[in-house]
């Protein structure tokens, strides 16, 4: 199991990690996104030492938020960013999610899914669309995502130690140490 500490898109955040030579840290594209215009490349390799493993989250939970009010368009706009982004800094990072954006529909966020690196990509599954979807997503990827909200429900866990033996799970947000050792 890797703890992966987030908020290191933070220039204070990020140094206190540093300092405290915390290995494995995450990052939040949209987070970032707030923060930096990026009128020139935003690159991993300038901000992180060589010896960090990093994780960059889409941070679409932003987006996917009731009340957020974000056009299609806007959105296929920050998408699209996104992947470049990605693709900027793919040799740097340890894994990446992809761009969930919830508004935008399930069939544009699974037609995304082709070009994602496969050793690097990290599908996200969302509780609304079911436990067969979950089943199906597994058979098709080596890395998916599940919300600590969703395993609130201990009838996952065993399902989700099942297909763990298989792929490899992100515990999306997991805060709570017994959820994480009954999921893991």
């Amino acid at each position: 199991m890797i703890f992966y500490f987030a908020g290191a898109e933070i220039p204070s955040h990020r140094r206190l990690l540093t300092d405290e030579n915390v290995p494995h840290v995450g990052m939040s594209y949209m987070g970032l996104r707030r923060r930096v215009k990026f009128s020139k490349p935003w690159l991993i390799n300038d901000h992180y030492t060589p010896d960090q493993s990093v994780m960059l989250d889409s941070g679409c939970h932003t987006l996917n938020r009731t009340g957020v009010e974000v056009t299609h368009e806007e959105i296929q706009d920050i998408a699209d960013h996104y992947d470049a982004f990605v693709e900027q800094n793919l040799d740097r990072v340890q894994a990446y999610t992809e761009f969930d954006a919830l508004p935008m529909g399930r069939d544009w966020i699974e037609d995304r899914r082709q070009h994602l690196d496969p050793d690097k990509a990290i599908v996200v599954w969302h509780e609304d669309w079911g436990i067969d979807v979950l089943k199906q997503m597994a058979d098709q990827f080596p890395y998916i995502a599940v919300g600590q909200a969703t395993c609130g429900d201990r009838d996952i866990i065993p399902l989700l130690r099942s297909i763990s033996r298989s792929i490899r799970l992100h515990g999306m947000g997991f805060s709570s140490p017994p959820l994480m050792l009954s999921a893991n």
